[in-house]
């Protein structure tokens, strides 16, 4: 009788070891799967971080680029208008022997029509309405200044025509500002446009109110 419980205890001990064994194995086969997982899914991660920074980056390169034209082309009309006002105000003309001042005007505002063509392409809309609206202002201002001409020629009083021209630049400058601003948003957002968008959208003129204000 003992030897055949000694033999069963054997049994019962060698069942109960390979079953801790089994247990144990299961346990370490399944942590391994665990951090297996984790593993995977934070390379994953890194990797859909990588590919959204770069497409961030791509969509933010040529953003800034065209913004920064855009603004330096502004600048460039700006300053030409204001040399033409300058000397009308001194009793010159803003016409000259070899050309008419709005074939100059033309010429200079070439750059700052090509650099509004590539901020409406690249957006977003809310940037394209500040920048528009002060494409639309300088043109005003080149208006004023031909009509200027005009009263002089007439021999009109034109006293109060520096103060619409410099009034008309300051609300361009004002819309360059605008652009500025929104421009800043969408480029710290790297490129995206969720909120940004629809901030510019609520604070900044419709594409479609810049449209009718340049036509």
């Amino acid at each position: 009788m003992l030897n055949m419980d000694s033999g069963i205890a054997a049994i019962i001990g060698a069942a109960v070891g390979a079953a801790g064994t089994a247990v144990a194995a299961g346990v370490t086969g399944f942590w391994a799967r665990s951090q297996a997982k984790l593993q995977l899914a934070a390379q994953r991660d890194q990797t859909d971080s990588q590919i959204r920074a770069e497409h961030a980056r791509s969509i933010r390169d040529p953003r800034r680029a065209c913004y920064i034209e855009f603004i330096v082309q502004t600048e460039n009309v700006s300053e030409f208008i204001r040399a033409a006002a300058t000397k009308l105000a001194n009793g010159g003309s803003i016409n000259t022997t070899e050309e008419r001042f709005l074939d100059q005007y033309k010429r200079i505002e070439d750059p700052l029509r090509n650099a509004l063509a590539a901020v409406s392409l690249e957006g977003p809309e809310g940037v394209w309405a500040a920048a528009a609206s002060s494409a639309a202002k300088l043109s005003a201002a080149c208006e004023e200044l031909m009509s200027w001409q005009l009263t002089i020629i007439d021999g009109a009083e034109t006293t109060e025509s520096l103060g619409r021209v410099n009034e008309i630049l300051g609300e361009a400058h004002s819309h360059v500002i605008d652009f500025r601003s929104a421009g800043m948003l969408v480029l710290r957002e790297n490129g995206t446009e969720t909120h940004v968008e629809r901030l510019t959208l609520r604070t900044l003129p419709h594409r479609s109110d810049a449209s009718s204000s340049s036509s």
